[in-house]
C-alpha cells in the first residue's frame, strides 16, 4: 500500500490558547524526521470562527496539514477524535494534544522501531508538566531495552506506566486499527482515549515496549489541561457535584470490565487513574468523601494490588496503593462467593460440629465443599446428610484415600468462589470468621489473609490463645517482610509463632492467588501426608502481593489424642519424612521459577534446616509418647 505521508500526526483542537498551539506546531517542525514527510491533521471542535481564521492563517502554506471541523451540538471530544482518523493517510499514526509537545526525535525514533519489529503499537513514556514541575512516566518492561511482546502476554498490563493507555505515549500502525474496526465511542469527552487503547491494545498482535524513551510533555496548565483540571477538581477549594463522582467511578469500572473481557490487566493504570484525577476526593470530607469512597468501593474490591515489573516502580506504586486504601477505607463488596473447603478422612466424630459452625457463619454467601477421602465410616453419610439440609453443601467422594494434600487440591480445583478458606473436618470457627477474614481482605486490598486461631485441647476442654497477636487497637497488620516474598518465622521453634503462619487453615485465599499458586501443587510427585501445610502456606506467601493478618474473628483447632500419638503417625514416619523433603523442593523450585534473591534463598535454606531441627526433636517426642504403655 502507498501512503501520501508515512506518518500522520492527529490533533483536535478546542480553542486552545494561540501561544500554547504554537509551541505544539513547533515542536512538529523541529522533528528530525522530517515535517514534510509528516500529515498533520488537525480537527477544529466547536470553536469561534475568529479562531479557526486566525489558526489557519497561522497555517496556511503547508500542504501537509489538513484542516476540518466538527460542529454537531451534540459531539464531543471522541468524535472530534473520528473525525481525525477519517482524514488520516500515513501509514503511523502519532496522537498530539493541541497544549503539548512532541520532543525532536521521538518520531524518528519510534517509527524505527515499528518497523524493525513489525509492531501494531508502540508505547513509550512522557513528561508531565505540573506548573513547571516535571515528572517523568516511562513504561516497564523489565528490561531497559525495547521489548517486543505478543498479544495477551501479562507484561503489557503490567508494563503500562500511570499514562500507558493514553494517546500521547502510543503510536499505531493505521491499516491495523482499520481492519479491526477500531474507533472512539460516541459522545465521549473525558476518558475517550482509554477504551480506544485498550480495544486496540487487546486486538494487537505484536505490541512494542520502549522503556528508555519519553517523547512527549503533557502540560496541565493551558488549553484542555486547564479545563479538565477544572472540571476533575484540581485544587483544593474545587467541589464538584456527586453526578460526576459517581460518572468518574462508572468510567473506571467500564475500563475494568472492558480489561477483563479481553484479558488484559489494567489494575496497575487504574490505581494511577484514581489517584491522579480522584486526589482531591481522596482528601475531600464530609459528603463528597462518602460519595466518592461508596463509588469507588466496588471497583477497589476487585483490583489486585499494582504488581510493576521495575522494583523502583514497584515501591512507588505500592505507596499510591496504600495511600488509596488508607483514604477509601473500602469495604467488601456483598456478592462475593467464598469457597470452604474441608478435606476429611474418616472424621466422623467431629464432622458435623464443624458443619454446624460453617451453617452459622453471619457470612452467608458460601459454597461449602466436603471432601470425603475415603473414609471407611460415617463421614460419607454425615455430609450428604448435611447437603440434602443445605444446598450451599457439596460433597466431593474419593474412593480411595489420596491423603490429605489431594484432597485438599481436589477442594480448591473445583471451588468456584471468589475467596477460598480450608477448614479441617475436625476444627471450628467463630461465627463471624469468614467475614472477618473478608474484610480485613477488603479493608487492605490483600490476597492472602492470615486468621487468628486458638488452641482447643478436647480431652480437659481447655480453651489457650496461642494466635500470633492479638491486639486490640487494630484490626489487621501488615509486616513488611509479608509482601511478595516467602516468609520465614523468626524462631520456627516457637509453637506460638509457628501454627497460624503455616497453617492452610488460617488462611484467606482470592481466587487470582490460588489459580497462580495451583501449577506448583499440581507438580508434587510423591503423595504428602505430612507438612502439606508448610508447602501450600509457603506457596501463598510467595506469589502473593500483599498479605496481612487480621486478629479478628478466631479459627479453634483442636487437638486430640489421636492426632497426637497415632500409630498410623509413627508407622508413617518414613512416609513424613519423604513429605517434608517434597516441600522443600517443591519451595526451592518456585525459589528459582520466581525469581528469588540470593538473600531470599539463603533465608529459606537458613528456614529449613530450622525445620529440620525443629522436627527431628518432634520425631523424638512423638517416638517416646508412643512408647508409653
Amino acid at each position: 500500500m502507498a501512503f501520501t505521508h508515512p506518518v500522520t500526526v492527529v490533533t483536535p483542537v478546542r480553542d486552545t490558547p494561540i501561544p500554547v498551539f504554537q509551541r505544539a506546531f513547533a515542536s512538529l517542525k523541529s522533528q528530525s524526521f522530517g515535517f514534510e514527510k509528516i500529515q498533520w491533521v488537525i480537527v477544529f471542535h466547536h470553536c469561534s470562527s475568529v479562531y479557526k481564521d486566525e489558526v489557519s492563517s497561522l497555517l496556511d502554506g503547508y500542504p501537509n496539514i489538513t484542516l476540518a471541523a466538527e460542529e454537531r451540538a451534540e459531539s464531543a471530544l471522541s468524535d472530534a477524535r473520528n473525525r481525525t482518523l477519517d482524514l488520516a493517510e500515513g501509514k503511523w499514526l502519532f496522537f498530539l494534544d493541541s497544549d503539548d509537545e512532541l520532543k525532536a526525535d521521538v518520531i524518528s525514533e519510534v517509527v524505527g522501531h515499528m518497523e524493525a519489529s513489525d509492531a501494531d503499537t508502540g508505547i513509550f513514556g512522557a513528561e508531565i508538566d505540573y506548573n513547571g514541575f516535571r515528572v517523568t512516566s516511562l513504561p516497564d518492561a523489565g528490561a531497559e531495552e525495547a521489548v517486543v511482546l505478543s498479544g495477551g502476554d501479562e507484561r503489557i498490563g503490567k508494563g503500562l506506566c500511570e499514562y500507558g493507555l493514553y494517546l500521547w505515549t502510543r503510536c499505531y500502525r493505521r491499516q491495523f486499527l482499520a481492519e479491526n474496526g477500531i474507533r472512539f465511542r460516541p459522545h465521549i469527552d473525558f476518558g475517550e482515549d482509554l477504551t480506544f487503547n485498550i480495544d486496540a491494545t487487546a486486538a494487537a498482535g505484536k505490541v512494542l515496549i520502549l522503556p528508555g524513551l519519553s517523547g512527549y510533555t503533557h502540560y496541565l496548565t493551558g488549553g484542555m489541561g486547564t479545563r479538565y483540571a477544572e472540571r476533575i477538581g484540581a485544587g483544593e477549594g474545587t467541589r464538584l457535584s456527586g453526578k460526576f463522582i459517581a460518572d468518574y467511578a462508572h468510567l473506571l469500572d467500564e475500563l475494568y470490565e472492558a480489561g477483563k473481557k479481553v484479558d488484559l490487566a489494567l489494575d496497575n493504570v487504574l490505581w494511577y487513574q484514581i489517584w491522579n484525577y480522584g486526589r482531591p476526593f481522596l482528601y475531600a470530607k464530609g459528603a463528597d468523601k462518602h460519595v466518592f469512597r461508596d463509588e469507588l468501593s466496588p471497583l477497589l474490591q476487585k483490583l489486585r494490588p499494582p504488581c510493576m515489573l521495575n522494583a523502583d516502580r514497584q515501591k512507588q506504586a505500592e505507596g499510591i496503593y496504600r495511600r488509596i486504601m488508607e483514604q477509601t477505607c473500602a469495604h467488601p463488596a456483598l456478592p462475593y462467593l467464598v469457597s470452604v473447603i474441608i478435606p476429611v478422612h474418616n472424621g466422623e466424630a467431629y464432622l458435623g460440629e464443624c458443619l454446624e459452625a460453617l451453617q452459622k457463619q453471619t457470612w452467608k454467601h458460601l459454597e461449602i465443599l466436603v471432601v470425603d477421602d475415603g473414609s471407611t465410616d460415617a463421614t460419607g453419610r454425615i455430609a450428604e446428610d448435611f447437603a440434602k439440609r443445605d444446598d450451599r453443601i457439596r460433597v466431593i467422594r474419593k474412593g480411595v484415600c489420596q491423603n490429605v494434600f489431594r484432597a485438599r487440591l481436589a477442594g480448591f480445583e473445583q471451588a468456584r468462589g471468589d475467596y477460598m478458606i480450608s477448614v479441617d473436618g475436625d476444627d471450628r470457627c467463630s461465627e463471624d470468621y469468614v467475614e472477618s477474614l473478608l474484610r480485613a481482605a477488603g479493608e487492605s486490598g490483600a490476597d492472602l489473609v492470615v486468621g487468628d486461631h486458638i488452641l482447643y485441647f478436647t480431652q480437659s476442654s481447655v480453651f489457650s490463645n496461642l494466635a500470633m497477636g492479638r491486639n486490640e487497637d487494630r484490626q489487621y497488620l501488615v509486616p513488611q517482610d509479608m509482601e511478595t516474598e516467602f516468609y520465614a518465622p523468626v524462631d520456627i521453634s516457637d509453637y506460638r509463632y509457628d501454627q497460624s503462619l503455616v497453617a492452610v487453615w488460617s488462611k484467606l485465599i482470592r481466587r487470582d492467588l490460588m489459580e497462580r499458586s495451583l501449577p506448583t501443587f499440581r507438580a508434587v510427585s510423591y503423595p504428602m501426608s505430612y507438612f502439606e501445610d508448610v508447602l501450600y502456606s509457603g506457596v501463598f506467601y510467595r506469589l502473593s502481593r500483599r498479605s496481612v493478618f487480621t486478629n479478628l474473628g478466631t479459627y479453634y483447632y483442636r487437638r486430640h489424642h489421636a492426632s497426637e500419638t497415632s500409630k498410623d503417625f509413627i508407622q508413617n514416619l518414613e512416609s513424613n519424612v519423604r513429605g517434608q523433603l517434597e516441600m522443600i523442593v517443591q519451595l526451592r523450585w518456585l525459589l528459582r521459577q520466581t525469581d528469588a534473591g540470593k538473600e531470599k534463598r539463603e533465608r529459606f535454606e537458613a528456614w529449613s534446616n530450622s525445620l529440620w531441627k525443629l522436627m527431628e526433636s518432634r520425631y523424638v517426642v512423638h517416638m517416646h509418647l508412643t512408647s508409653i504403655p
